[in-house]
């Protein structure tokens, strides 16, 4: 809802910069922690650290929220949302579920949004139709890879797609900036 208010007022690029910087940020930190802590547990949770319940919800809200706002204003949720999971080392069924079903609610409360700011023609209409058939496919090709990724694998690979998303977004806000 803050998205469709604030939809004219937007500088996109800035906001790719924001999330570039998440996207980029984050695995780095993560490949400079696992580099210098080798020999340590890297695949499950430390029950030492297991968070603050309190503070764990104001993280959630604060990432999925900025996830909603910028899958809105620029279709590029992913980063803070991964920023927020991939810490806690879910298992990938369960990663990749949550995920599903945020994206699933939140593209829910963006379509009357999107109707509303004026974003569906005949084009997009259009090229909806023409992808729709690769559905199954994507689907298909991201269960045999879900099976096919040991839980390490599955992680690394996140952070590694996270970090392209990233290097992604600052290509296209410096290309809007230079506009």
């Amino acid at each position: 809802m803050i998205g469709a208010l604030l939809w004219s007022r937007m500088s996109v690029p800035w906001l790719k910069v924001l999330l570039a910087t998440v996207a980029i940020g984050f695995p780095l930190q993560w490949w400079w922690k696992a580099y210098f802590t080798k020999g340590q547990s890297q695949g499950k949770p430390d029950p030492a650290k297991i968070e603050n319940a309190t503070l764990d919800r104001i993280r959630a809200f604060g990432w999925c929220g900025l996830a909603g706002f910028t899958s809105f204003v620029a279709h590029a949720g992913g980063p803070p949302v991964l920023a927020y999971l991939l810490p806690k080392k879910m298992d990938k069924a369960a990663q990749v579920g949550t995920m599903s079903f945020f994206f699933m609610i939140v593209n829910y409360v963006k379509f009357p949004q999107y109707f509303a700011v004026g974003q569906f023609s005949p084009q997009v209409w259009a090229s909806a139709l023409v992808l729709a058939p690769f559905v199954p496919i994507g689907v298909w090709l991201g269960l045999r890879l879900h099976r096919a990724l040991s839980p390490l694998a599955f992680q690394r690979t996140c952070q590694v797609i996270m970090f392209g998303m990233g290097v992604k977004l600052a290509i296209e806000a410096y290309n809007g900036l230079m506009k």
